[in-house]
């Protein structure tokens, strides 16, 4: 189930905290589910048992919790040997999000997306996962709490934190250039060292994985209502651009597993 962070500070960067006692139940014995590439943080807390997924060419079996910082491409999954996790969902806002958290430089994170939670974090990490196996599920969302706001340092939000408190969530980046009156270079320099992205490649990001939500949240199959919603040109550039990130067309993404699909909306 999906629960929300009680603490302000912390509602700014995390956008929820899925718990799952059952894993099993759950994914069914799905032996491949897929993750797209996008610009929403997550870290992945293993309460009893493990997972494996395939990145980069690479397949690698997963005994402890891990941070996903930003994915380069496709992840496939198999969670089936997975019995009970957390996994602390940062806001759309690529490394903004997490770096008050963890106190490093958006260059180190682009370049190495994937980290063990534990070397991230020491030995408050380990305390912290093992207080969450011994509690109940709604327990948990207090230590949840507690942990992430000892980690927390306000010094760290950037530019982009600040911007996305003065925008809604369908922000362009003409609505960007217009607020700030910056020119493309400057907003260039500020995106960078907040997010490891041009601004022109984080916006793109932000649309393509906001329109594959919808399509999985709603299997809604009328293509022009995305293109009028996120601004494509036309329908043909629209499955481009998902098909490009995804190697699916928007009809084929419904007929694949993602992990999204497990994901209640929610409480």
């Amino acid at each position: 189930m999906k629960y929300y962070p009680n603490h302000s500070d912390l509602e700014r960067h995390i956008d929820h905290y899925w718990i799952v006692d059952n894993a099993n139940k759950l994914f069914n014995n799905h032996s491949e589910i897929i993750a797209y590439p996008g610009i929403r943080p997550e870290c992945i807390i293993l309460l009893k048992g493990h997972y494996s997924y395939y990145y980069q060419g690479v397949h690698t079996q997963v005994h402890k919790s891990r941070v996903y910082s930003f994915i380069h491409e496709q992840v496939k999954l198999d969670m089936s040997p997975l019995e009970s996790f957390v996994i602390v969902q940062f806001k759309p806002r690529a490394l903004s999000s997490i770096i008050p958290f963890l106190g490093q430089s958006a260059d180190l994170l682009i370049n190495n997306p994937i980290h063990n939670a534990e070397d991230l974090y020491g030995s408050d990490f380990t305390t912290m996962v093992q207080k969450l196996r011994e509690v109940d599920v709604p327990g948990r969302v207090s230590i949840l709490d507690e942990f992430f706001m000892s980690v927390y340092t306000s010094r760290n939000e950037g530019f982009i934190s600040e911007l996305c408190s003065e925008l809604d969530e369908n922000y362009t980046l003409g609505d960007i250039r217009r607020l700030t009156k910056y020119s493309y270079s400057t907003l260039e320099r500020y995106f960078k060292k907040d997010t490891g992205l041009t601004p022109k490649r984080f916006q793109t990001l932000k649309r393509y994985k906001s329109a594959v939500e919808e399509i999985y949240d709603t299997r809604n199959e009328d293509w022009m209502h995305y293109v009028v919603k996120y601004g494509y040109h036309d329908q043909s550039h629209f499955i481009k651009e998902i098909k490009g990130f995804t190697s699916y067309t928007p009809a084929q993404l419904l007929k694949n597993i993602g992990l999204r699909s497990f994901r209640p909306e929610n409480l």
